[in-house]
């Protein structure tokens, strides 16, 4: 649901950028200035961004199945096979680095006088990394990692969000898959972009600029299965009480014509023993006639 207050956030060459906050990130639309102040343990605030595509885990749909009298009444288990699995988008940072050739979520620190929250600053940071702009903010990953800067020691915080560009993919001929996503790196930061997933984090095949990185990355794709449990459950029990209420309609409609049948013959009956007991009359009353002439 669209928050009421989303923020703006304004980028210099392009348009504004609003923001839907969820009730749960109340907490985190506050001034940097104000969580320093709070936490003077940190010098400066960090954020990183995780896009998750695609946007929702994707449970592939129930295959119908019949009853005994070939009626479609309901739905097998849902497959437990995603039709296109998770991917990350990565970024590698040049060769002139110090972490060079290594891969990282877009991240960047907040800017104490330009930034009024750390919220603005992940749409900020991953518009100027990657091009993609934040449309939603989905929930933070973690609490948090510490990194030493040369005021003293950080606070990096991760937060898994939306962004505009993904909502379209597969959806339109101009964006059929993730290829047509135009992502735009600062060459001076990166040189390479790339659609990784929980397997090929786990492999090294992206090695990360960091253990913790790559901790934070797994935690992340840890909680999307969590999502993807959660939501295939939610099936597994639409899809038996779909199946239970379409075996008793069965049953119902089964039994209805049973008794449908067995009224009609019924009738029947009592419409031919109410002709014999008529009849029967009849012929008795002829033959007292009979007598008496």
């Amino acid at each position: 649901m669209p928050s009421k207050n989303p923020i703006t956030v304004h980028i210099p060459n392009t348009k504004p950028i609003k923001i839907h906050i969820p009730p749960a990130f109340r907490h985190h639309n506050t001034q940097i200035k104000t969580f320093l102040l709070r936490n003077k343990q940190y010098s400066g605030v960090a954020v990183a961004s995780f896009i998750f595509y695609p946007l929702k885990a994707h449970i592939r749909a129930p295959t119908p199945f019949s009853s005994p009298n070939n009626r479609t009444i309901g739905s097998n288990a849902p497959s437990n096979t995603q039709t296109e699995p998770a991917q990350l988008p990565l970024v590698q940072r040049t060769r002139t680095h110090i972490t060079s050739n290594r891969w990282e979520v877009p991240w960047g620190i907040s800017d104490k006088l330009d930034d009024p929250t750390y919220l603005h600053t992940v749409a900020k940071k991953t518009f100027e990394v990657t091009g993609l702009r934040v449309r939603r903010f989905l929930r933070q990953i973690g609490d948090g990692e510490e990194f030493t800067t040369s005021e003293g020691t950080g606070l990096r915080l991760h937060f898994e969000v939306e962004a505009a560009e993904l909502a379209d993919v597969g959806k339109t001929l101009e964006c059929p898959g993730l290829g047509q996503v135009h992502v735009e790196l600062d060459p001076d930061e990166h040189q390479e972009f790339v659609w990784a997933t929980e397997d090929d984090i786990i492999g090294d095949i992206f090695p990360a600029v960091s253990p913790q990185q790559k901790e934070v990355m797994l935690r992340a794709f840890q909680l999307r299965r969590g999502d993807e449990e959660e939501r295939r459950a939610l099936v597994v029990k639409a899809s038996r009480e779909q199946r239970q209420a379409g075996l008793e309609a069965c049953y119902a409609r089964d039994l209805g014509e049973d008794d449908d049948d067995g009224g009609e013959e019924k009738d029947d009956e009592q419409r031919e023993e109410g002709a014999d007991l008529f009849k029967l009359p009849v012929k008795k009353s002829r033959l007292s006639l009979r007598k008496v002439r």
